[in-house]
């Protein structure tokens, strides 16, 4: 279907380069989604 995103492309392309991506990084952005993950994983009833 026209316009439908593939999901794969991008994140087969972030597998391939992601030491390079990771590097991109900045500290503050790895603390904020460790913060919001953290937050996801507190609602999360085990």
């Amino acid at each position: 279907m026209r316009g439908e995103f593939d999901h794969a492309l991008p994140a087969h392309a972030l597998t391939q380069h992601r030491d390079e991506f990771y590097a991109s990084l900045k500290e503050e952005t790895v603390e904020r989604f460790v913060a919001i993950f953290e937050l996801l994983n507190a609602t999360v009833k085990e």
